[in-house]
């Protein structure tokens, strides 16, 4: 369970809606829109079906795209990114496609704990219809919506994951293009952080099989701080490229959904799927 305290310029919801099963990851955050949402370590996969459109290609999981840095032990403090809210669109008649923005601490090797804040982004069949929704989360606590944080398209947010103890943290998001800012100190009692990874992602959390089309989220500015106190970038600490597989009902088959890639302190994450979108 979360224990917080509010830094905000707006006031913050206290209480988060939760169902604990990986099938309903959207789980813990119960939104305007009516819809869920829990994230969920990486789940990669070792043997996959289909070969990547990516040139070089890491790691391939169906939840998670983007980079992630990984050491073999205790290291990472602090993590951020800034990124553009996008413009969903959607080519599904029947359901509400929703994926997340974010970055995080943990995940990767050390799956018991995330400590993590960002968007969510959704699009309803009719494409007029978007919806946007700023949490933090302590995985495994369930996530928690910001609340008078504004969200537009186009809006330039920095998301700022930092550790205070292996069981607590602060999480902050800023709107950059209107000028909002909203922080938030949490600790669990359910999980400890190994500070092995830092993480730039989009992330599909929906038992939907098919994703919105965010076109490219962008993360600028990314780094992490390790225990020493210095900076690392994705490019400069080789991070892990990570891409979505998923299975595509269009196609009775799998695909590869994102193009990953990272160069520098850029991280980007396509909408690209591999055997055709819209």
């Amino acid at each position: 369970m979360f224990s917080a305290s509010f830094l905000v310029q707006a006031l913050l919801a206290t209480a988060a809606f939760a169902i604990p099963s990986n099938k309903e990851r959207m789980a813990s955050r119960r939104a305007r829109r009516g819809l869920t949402h829990q994230s969920q370590p990486v789940n990669l996969i070792t043997s996959p079906k289909v070969t990547t459109n990516l040139a070089v290609q890491e790691q391939l999981s169906s939840n998670w795209a983007g980079a992630i840095l990984v050491a073999d032990t205790a290291t990472y403090t602090s993590v951020t990114g800034t990124f553009t809210v996008p413009n969903v669109k959607t080519d599904n008649d029947n359901v509400m496609e929703c994926a997340a923005a974010w970055v995080g601490i943990d995940g990767d090797t050390c799956g018991g704990a995330i400590l993590q804040t960002g968007i969510d982004f959704c699009v309803a069949s009719d494409e007029t219809t978007q919806s946007f929704d700023a949490w933090y989360e302590f995985f495994p606590d369930f996530a928690v919506d910001f609340t008078g944080f504004p969200l537009s398209v186009g809006d330039s947010i920095t998301a700022t994951a930092t550790v205070l103890t292996p069981t607590s943290g602060t999480l902050t998001l800023i709107n950059n293009s209107q000028k909002v800012t909203v922080s938030v100190n949490v600790t669990s009692t359910s999980a400890s952080l190994c500070q092995e990874n830092a993480e730039w992602i989009v992330e599909d959390y929906t038992s939907n099989p098919e994703l919105p089309n965010w076109g490219t989220v962008t993360f600028t500015d990314a780094s992490a701080t390790t225990l020493s106190g210095t900076q690392v970038t994705p490019g400069g600490g080789d991070a892990t490229i990570i891409d979505i597989e998923l299975f595509s009902p269009d196609f009775a088959e799998n695909e590869v959904m994102t193009i990953s890639s990272v160069d520098g302190s850029t991280v980007a994450i396509k909408y690209s799927p591999a055997l055709g979108g819209f």
